[in-house]
């Protein structure tokens, strides 16, 4: 939502640019002011990016290897979000196709 307000926000700031509207307020679209420099900061997120079942549910928490973990479960390749950190410099520490022929996939683009 926090997001979401900015995006409006900017919007609105450059719906402005060539006409001489005034803008709204930024602290009404969750920006903050920053007491030691007086300029506008975007407010963070306190709250967690998704509940914890569907995180549970998109990366594993393999530390070494991974044989039947929940990326695997789902035909998706490992993240670095997940535990096993999915690869690392190009050297894949899982074991699951969907990582490997990612791997590949994106060594082959950076060449290009």
């Amino acid at each position: 939502m926090l997001h979401l307000l900015r995006c409006i926000y900017q919007l609105l700031n450059w719906r402005s640019a060539l006409s001489p509207t005034s803008l709204p307020d930024p602290v009404d679209f969750d920006y903050t002011v920053n007491t030691e420099s007086s300029l506008y900061v975007p407010q963070m997120m306190t709250q967690a990016a998704a509940a914890q079942e569907l995180m549970s549910d998109i990366v594993c928490c393999c530390t070494n290897s991974c044989d039947e973990c929940v990326c695997c479960s789902n035909e998706q390749p490992c993240t670095e979000a997940c535990g096993c950190k999915g690869s690392n410099a190009g050297e894949s520490l899982c074991r699951i196709l969907f990582t490997q022929l990612a791997t590949v996939e994106s060594e082959g683009s950076e060449e290009v």
